[in-house]
């Protein structure tokens, strides 16, 4: 099981920079992505923001939209429900241990921490930061 943090994700449902990499990682890679209310979040707000920012009009951020849900409804993306408190409690212990020589964002801790939760042994991202933390706690990272 993979873990896919927010960055991933919406290079795969958005047009960006990653979109490329992305699509390669999930052709490459084979396997079921993890898709938690946190990235559904995440990826439905980022969505929202770029409409709203103008960096892409309704219809495309509509079609963004429909892209995830396609995802969802093909089983791609392999909807996991979370014990929260658990979640909270590994990144608590997560921002203890690494956040001051990492910088760690705190959503960024809550993407490993989640990931760790579900016992997810591979961790893919596009920010630094986090991959440096998810292999720091043992999991592996996309290239």
């Amino acid at each position: 099981m993979v873990y896919a943090d927010s960055s991933v994700l919406i290079s795969l449902v958005m047009r960006d920079s990653n979109s490329d990499s992305a699509t390669a990682m999930m052709v490459e890679g084979g396997r079921k992505l993890v898709f938690s209310k946190l990235l559904e979040l995440e990826v439905g707000n980022a969505i929202r923001l770029a409409v709203g920012m103008g960096r892409m009009n309704e219809v495309e951020g509509m079609s963004s939209q429909r892209r995830m849900e396609s995802f969802r409804s093909s089983g791609t993306w392999l909807e996991v429900e979370l014990d929260w408190l658990r979640v909270f409690g590994r990144a608590m212990g997560l921002s203890r241990g690494h956040s001051s020589v990492m910088k760690s964002r705190s959503l960024d801790i809550l993407h490993v921490a989640s990931a760790m939760e579900i016992g997810a042994k591979t961790f893919w991202s596009f920010d630094d930061r986090q991959r440096q933390l998810a292999e720091a706690v043992g999991l592996r990272i996309n290239p």
